[in-house]
């Protein structure tokens, strides 16, 4: 396995590349020392996709992106939750 590592110090990010880049990844971890939520406009979709999502960035995040961010990550659980099979929702409902 390769890893192929991307630092917008040494090229801007262009939408195209990244969306390219996200459509088959397994996971996404990245490290932003000032992340903002706009990246979920560029490639929400393609984030979305991903089973396994880390971003650590720095402290002081701006309250906006806290809010998008919970957003995001509820959205997404919600939609694994939506996709258990028949049989695990017969089981829980029987459970109750």
């Amino acid at each position: 396995m390769t890893i192929r590592r991307f630092s917008s110090l040494r090229a801007p990010p262009d939408h195209a590349f990244l969306r390219d880049r996200l459509k088959a990844a397994r996971s996404y971890k990245r490290i932003a020392s000032y992340f903002r939520s706009s990246i979920f406009e560029l490639v929400g979709k393609e984030i979305a996709a991903i089973p396994l999502v880390r971003i650590v960035c720095n402290s002081e995040l701006d309250a906006a992106d806290v809010a998008v961010s919970r957003q995001v990550r509820e959205t997404a659980l919600k939609e694994r939750w939506n996709q258990a099979a028949p049989e695990v929702e017969a089981l829980l409902r029987c459970a109750i």
